[in-house]
C-alpha cells in the first residue's frame, strides 16, 4: 500500500488517499506545534501522497482548522479532500466554565454538544470561515455517543445524542449534500 493509493467511499464518487492526516496536533493537543513544524508536517504528508486531511472545531477550539486552512491553501484545493467535523458547539470561556484541557496554548473557548439542524449550519460556517475554504468535501459526526464508548463502564446501545443526530444532524447534511 502506498499512501498516495485512493480508494473510492459512500455511492457519491468521491476518493481519498489510503492515507490522511488528522488534525488533532495542529490544535497543538498534549503538546505546542509551531507554525513551522505545522508547515513542515503538511509538505512532508504532501510530498508522501497524502491529499485526505481531517480537522474538527473541537481540535484546539478552532486552532487546527485556522491553522490547517492556510498551510493547505499553498496547495491546488482540487487535488484535496478535506473533512470537518459538526457536533460541537464552540464558544468563548467564561470562568468556571468546564472545558477540555487537552490543547495547550489554544483559545479560551470550550465547547458542547449540539446536534440540532441550526448547530450543524453554523458549525460548517464557522468551520469554511476559520480554514478559510470554500467547500469541505466531507462532513463527519463528531461523537453523537457524547464520547462514552471509550468509557470502560459504557454499554453497547447507550444512546447518547443518537435521536437528535438522526432527526436533525442527519438530515441537515443530507440536504446539503443534495444541493452539491
Amino acid at each position: 500500500m502506498r499512501a498516495g493509493d485512493k480508494e473510492k467511499i459512500g455511492p457519491h464518487g468521491l476518493e481519498v488517499t489510503r492515507l490522511g492526516m488528522g488534525g488533532t496536533t495542529f490544535g497543538n493537543m498534549y503538546s505546542v506545534l509551531s507554525e513551522q513544524e505545522g508547515l513542515d508536517v503538511l509538505d512532508a504528508a504532501f510530498a508522501a501522497g497524502v491529499r485526505y486531511f481531517d480537522t474538527a472545531p473541537l481540535y484546539g477550539y478552532g486552532l487546527s482548522e485556522t491553522r490547517l486552512g492556510p498551510g493547505l491553501a499553498r496547495y491546488n484545493r482540487d487535488e484535496i479532500v478535506l473533512s470537518s467535523k459538526v457536533g460541537y458547539t464552540l464558544v468563548e470561556r467564561k470562568p468556571g466554565d468546564d472545558y477540555v484541557d487537552l490543547f495547550i496554548d489554544a483559545p479560551e473557548m470550550t465547547s458542547y454538544f449540539d446536534f440540532s439542524r441550526d448547530a450543524v449550519l453554523r458549525s460548517i460556517e464557522g468551520s469554511l470561515a476559520r480554514l478559510k475554504m470554500d467547500r469541505l468535501d466531507l462532513l463527519l459526526i463528531h461523537d453523537p455517543d457524547e464520547g462514552k464508548s471509550i468509557e470502560p463502564d459504557w454499554t453497547p446501545g447507550e444512546r447518547g445524542y443518537f435521536d437528535q443526530v438522526m432527526a436533525e444532524t442527519y438530515p441537515a447534511l443530507d440536504e446539503l449534500r443534495q444541493q452539491k
